[in-house]
């Protein structure tokens, strides 16, 4: 008699206060791996950016 086989993988859905992880906390938590070094100048640059705000980008 044939057995049947399964897969059974787990995805991070969420974070412990109930929100999705996005791509940006992705790089932060693996800021270190070859495959994000030619990227981070410019996702630290970007970053900088999003913190001072929209009326910071409108005066550049």
């Amino acid at each position: 008699m044939k057995q049947h086989r399964y897969r059974i993988t787990a995805e991070h859905l969420t974070l412990p206060d109930g929100t999705s992880p996005g791509r940006s906390e992705v790089m932060l938590q693996h800021c270190g791996h070859p495959l994000f070094a030619d990227f981070a100048p410019h996702f630290k640059t970007f970053m900088q950016q999003l913190k001072l705000g929209p009326s910071a980008r409108e005066n550049t």
